[in-house]
């Protein structure tokens, strides 16, 4: 993923976090955009997005966003 990255253009700005589960995490840049790349295993893609996405996309936004509880 890091060298397709690279060649679209992107910047990385990190690649990894210390943290399980959760790792690898990657973020990068371009003038106009954020890229995040989530791990593969499904309970690391959800710590991901909940500790790293969600606060990002509602920085962004400057929109809180309440997630939806299935329980």
């Amino acid at each position: 993923m890091i060298r397709g990255a690279e060649q679209a253009g992107i910047r990385q700005i990190f690649n990894k976090v210390r943290q399980k589960p959760g790792r690898p995490l990657y973020f990068g840049e371009t003038d106009h955009q954020v890229i995040f790349g989530l791990p593969g295993n499904a309970a690391a893609v959800m710590n991901s997005f909940y500790q790293y996405v969600l606060p990002a996309i509602e920085k962004l936004s400057n929109f809180k966003v309440a997630p939806k509880k299935n329980w």
